[in-house]
Order: C-alpha cells, then sequence, then structure tokens
C-alpha cells in the first residue's frame, strides 16, 4: 500500500541480511531505511542522498543532501553527527571509523569520540603494501594505527595514546638487500609483535643519504635499534625466518631475541636465588639491566661494545663531575659555562 511516489530498494544485500531496506523517495530522490518485515514503517526518515548499512554494528553511515556524512543508530539518533566529507568503518570490533574533512584524516568511535584529530594526510598503510601477515592496513596487531603527516610516519595506540612519534620515513622495509633470492619485504614480525620503521639519514655533506631500519613493538617501546640497511623475511617449506641485514651480514632477528631473553632469564634467576649483601644485590641488578638492554641490541652484534662504551661514559661523566664540584668550590662558574660542559660531559 505504498504512494507512487516511493518504493522499496531490495540490492542492498547486507541491510537485507539483517532485516533492515533502504526505502528511496522518487519525487525528492532522497532515501529512507525501514524494516523488512514492515517497509513501510521507517526507522530513518527519507532525506539522506545515500545510506550505507555497516554490517553487524546496527550503525548507518548518511550522507546529507549537503554531502555531509555522519552515522545513525537503528533509532534514527545520531551517534556520530553528519559533518565529515567521509566516513569509513576500519575496524567492527573495536568500533573504529576513519573519518576525512577538509582533505585531513582522522579516527573516531562509532559514538563520535575522537581517538586520533582529524590533522593526519593520511592513515593506514599503502594499499599496493604486499604482506601476507597483515590482516588490516588500518590496525596493526589489534592495537596500532599507523598516521602520516609530512612525509612523516608515526603510531597511535586504539585508546588514542601516541605510541611513536610522527619521525620515520617508513612503516615496513621494501627495500631488500641480500644475496637470498627468496628474501621478501615486510611490515611487521609476528614472533616479536614487531613493527618495523625506517628512517632516513644524510651523509655529513649532505651528497647522500640512507634509510636505516629497526623494530619496535606494538606498544612503541624499542625492540631493536634503527641500523638495519634492510630487514627481509624468507619463506621456506611454510616456515618464515626474519633477517636484520647490516655490513653485508644476516641475522636471524627471532633467534637472536630468543637467546638473549633465555640469557636475561638466566641472570634474572641468579639475582633471585642469591643471598648476598645489599651491595653485592646492587651489582646484580645493574648487571641485569646490561642483560635487558643486550636483549634489544644483540641482533647487530654491538651489545657489548655499546654497553662498555656506556660504562666508560658514564664513569667519565662521574668524573668529570666531580672536577666541576671541586672547581666549583675554588671560583664561581658562569651557568651557561657549566651547562656546556656538561652536554659535553654527556657526548664524551
Amino acid at each position: 500500500n505504498m504512494n507512487n511516489e516511493s518504493k522499496v530498494i531490495i540490492d542492498n544485500k547486507k541491510a537485507l541480511l539483517y532485516n533492515y531496506v533502504i526505502n528511496y523517495d522518487e519525487t525528492t530522490g532522497l532515501y529512507g531505511m525501514a524494516l523488512l518485515s514492515d517497509p513501510n514503517k521507517l526507522i530513518i526518515s527519507k532525506k539522506y542522498k545515500q545510506i550505507d548499512y555497516v554490517e553487524g554494528s546496527d550503525d548507518f553511515i548518511v550522507t546529507t543532501v549537503d554531502g555531509k556524512v555522519g552515522i545513525l543508530g537503528k533509532d534514527s539518533l545520531a551517534k556520530v553527527d553528519p559533518k565529515y566529507d567521509s566516513i569509513e568503518n576500519i575496524d567492527l570490533n573495536a568500533g573504529l571509523y576513519l573519518v576525512k574533512l577538509y582533505e585531513k584524516y582522522g579516527v573516531v568511535t562509532q559514538m563520535g569520540k575522537i581517538v586520533v584529530s582529524v590533522d593526519y594526510d593520511q592513515i593506514g598503510l599503502d594499499s599496493n603494501i604486499d604482506d601476507k601477515n597483515l590482516t588490516s592496513k588500518y590496525l596493526l596487531y589489534d592495537n596500532c594505527i599507523p598516521v602520516k603527516l609530512l612525509g612523516k610516519w608515526g603510531l597511535y595506540d586504539k585508546n588514542g595514546n601516541k605510541i611513536v612519534d610522527t619521525e620515520y620515513d617508513s612503516v615496513g622495509c621494501y627495500r631488500v638487500q641480500n644475496a637470498d633470492g627468496n628474501a621478501q619485504p615486510l611490515v611487521i614480525i609476528p614472533d616479536l609483535n614487531g613493527i618495523v620503521l625506517g628512517k632516513k639519514f644524510e651523509a655529513a655533506n649532505k651528497s647522500s643519504s640512507q634509510i636505516l631500519y629497526g623494530i619496535v613493538d606494538k606498544t612503541g617501546q624499542i625492540i631493536v635499534n634503527l641500523g638495519a640497511e634492510s630487514i627481509y623475511k624468507v619463506v621456506f617449506n611454510n616456515n618464515t625466518s626474519y633477517y636484520y641485514y647490516s655490513s653485508g651480514q644476516s641475522i636471524d632477528i627471532v633467534k637472536a631475541w630468543r637467546e638473549e631473553m633465555k640469557k636475561r632469564e638466566s641472570g634474572e634467576s641468579k639475582i633471585n636465588s642469591s643471598n648476598t649483601t645489599n651491595s653485592t644485590t646492587t651489582t646484580n641488578q645493574n648487571t641485569n639491566v646490561v642483560s635487558n638492554q643486550a636483549a634489544t641490541q644483540n641482533v647487530n652484534n654491538s651489545v657489548a661494545q655499546d654497553t662498555e662504551n656506556n660504562t666508560q661514559n658514564a664513569a667519565q661523566a662521574g668524573s668529570q663531575a666531580a672536577s666541576e664540584q671541586n672547581n666549583s668550590q675554588v671560583e664561581n662558574q658562569d651557568e651557561s659555562a657549566t651547562a656546556v660542559v656538561s652536554s659535553s660531559t654527556s657526548n664524551s
């Protein structure tokens, strides 16, 4: 018993599966939404240029006559006010939507709460990235949202916390420099919950530059410092190995990490089982810190040297600090001069 100026659109298969049909007004050219069981009973009035049902959410992405996009619930109430240029669901489980406004992008929840401010040039990895481990270009490990601003990449978590600053030139390594013909580019290392990041470094004379790669985990903590010429994977007999390549050598990242973790755990066990004086306990704890540093840096075979250098630097800094204190008792020093000395000491 519908009038001749409106009709039910039944080609929206997603909506039909959930008992919804789009109702079209032929006079105005606008759309509403009704229940399949009662097509004449509108749950969303016929005033939108477009209505898209978000499968499994009871959410409807609607476009107004002036081209603005928002989200309505099945009760027709606005969850996200129609004020954006576009909206796209990027993760149904987390209820996250990519929004665009004036050529900038952000992320909001299905209730309109801003997760990532609408200030970025791009959100989500490039569409042409080929890494079979990726399940979403928008949400890595169900937590990390890649963002890009002025050519630099960073990461937010899905709660809206910035976990990696926008200072990297690449998320993932797409340039494989090694002799293995089976090497493949990659973005993530699931065995470590790792994400590969690359940063460009220029030569002193700025005549050349090179991107060096490192790895952070899904909370943004560093696993491997920047230093690899490339990080890649090799798939053989359905087994995947991940490698760090530098100075003509390839290191199995996961294997090296696990070995260092075993060493660290062994060191912790010795500390926990020892019955020593407070002085000895402090020494063992410091040793454990060095071991923990080794677990994050050993993959480039520089842990021992780095630790030794850090120790020497600390000793030099302490000696210098003591010298400065003695000098200050003899004569008054200009505050800015002291700052320069301190800075030089820290860089020694």
